[in-house]
């Protein structure tokens, strides 16, 4: 009797959006103990940064309507969505270099 190999696309060991997801956790991870060392020297103390945050959020209260307005006028949505548009390019070719240097073994 013959047999076959399994569909390899059953053999994944794990969802490969949960591995991004466990890689982006790690990362956040990483950053937010990377802050507290640099914090610690330099930075601000949290109640500081609750502070900031607070008054940003009081900018944006304030800034809300006229930006509103702003995207409503056709002349900004087109550069809008130019600008869109080169970010998600620039993106697209930052993510491919990286591709290519995890390919060619580079950390």
């Amino acid at each position: 009797m013959e047999t076959h190999q399994d569909d390899p696309t059953s053999q994944r060991a794990t969802d490969p959006w949960s591995n991004v997801s466990a890689e982006l956790s790690s990362l956040g991870d990483h950053l937010r103990r990377l802050y507290s060392q640099v914090a610690t020297e330099d930075g601000p103390t949290e109640t500081e940064i609750k502070e900031a945050l607070v008054t940003l959020a009081g900018v944006f209260d304030q800034v809300g309507p006229p930006l509103a307005a702003a995207l409503d006028d056709p002349e900004t949505r087109i550069r809008l969505k130019k600008a869109a548009g080169a970010f998600a390019s620039a993106l697209g070719a930052a993510i491919s270099d990286l591709g290519q240097a995890l390919d060619r073994g580079e950390r």
